[in-house]
């Protein structure tokens, strides 16, 4: 084989790198990255997205060729030889679908075939937004003689409704929230029989009553990255079934309740409004 067959220009090299480049640099400015990769690693994704820039820029102001082996001893298999120009291509191909298959969205299917998460234990890191709220109720430590101390120190002065809450009072949850609120009792008792605000994307929900009309708000939770997210959701019961496509997005307000069905409690949502919204700038849970 000879020495050429071995070798690469710089320019296009340069070319391929500079391309993989505006893609990670594209899908970061864009937004569209944060339905792939969590928040901690997106800024290694901008990093590389520089870093092959710049060395795209060097290539392709540094004229010769990249070559495969340093030895020039170093023999490779003869046979059939895709041209280089047809290499880069093919390079190219996954950058053109990842830029034209769509937004990152999961289908119905999809979300379908991931398995739901039903128990909170699931959830690697985490996901609870009021996992600290014990520390607004702690009372502080008893002294020897049973009386509290004056040395403790001051409780927080943080206010106690530690709940986000819309102008008009209604709570803003998550279906992380409801899902862990169906667990814990103290958390339980800071939606059960309020009103709530939740949004998330419309599935609809088997239901052995004829006269219920059942469906889900349904958002994925990420971890790291896509390939590890999984559907979570809370069942909602309205007069009516929404009249959009699976995975619409909705903001549904509603009673929270959390009735024990099979034996294992549950949360639910009598909604009294649905409407259909647009998605949300992180469509993901972390």
């Amino acid at each position: 084989m000879d020495d050429d067959s071995r070798s690469v220009p710089n320019r296009l090299a340069g070319l391929t790198l500079g391309v993989w480049s505006g893609l990670l640099l594209f899908f970061y400015f864009s937004g569209r990255i944060n339905n792939f990769l969590a928040p901690p690693f997106r800024t290694y994704a901008l990093c590389a997205g520089v870093v092959l820039g710049l060395m795209a820029l060097v290539l392709c102001c540094v004229p010769g060729d990249l070559h495969a082996c340093a030895d020039a001893g170093c023999a490779h298999p003869s046979g059939f030889r895709v041209g280089k120009q047809m290499t880069c291509l093919l390079l190219f191909v996954p950058l053109l679908l990842a830029v034209l298959a769509g937004d990152g969205e999961f289908s119905a299917s999809v979300v379908l075939n991931r398995g739901e998460v039903s128990d909170a234990s699931e959830l690697r890191g985490g996901g609870n937004r009021f996992q600290n709220a014990s520390a607004y109720f702690e009372p502080p430590l008893p002294s020897k003689d049973g009386s509290s101390s004056a040395a403790d120190p001051a409780p927080p002065s943080a206010p106690l409704d530690y709940l986000i809450r819309t102008a008009d009072g209604t709570i803003v949850v998550e279906v992380l929230d409801m899902l862990y609120a169906a667990q814990e009792e103290m958390l339980r008792g800071d939606f059960e029989g309020k009103t709530v605000q939740i949004v998330g994307q419309f599935l609809p929900a088997q239901s052995k009553d004829a006269k219920t009309v059942r469906f889900k708000s349904l958002r994925m939770f990420m971890v790291c990255c896509a390939a590890d997210a999984r559907p979570v959701s809370t069942l909602i019961e309205a007069s009516e079934m929404p009249r959009v496509s699976e995975m619409s997005w909705l903001k549904v307000t509603g009673t929270a309740t959390f009735p024990v069905r099979n034996g294992k409690r549950t949360a639910v949502i009598r909604a009294m409004a649905v409407e259909n919204v647009p998605p949300p700038d992180e469509r993901m849970l972390y």
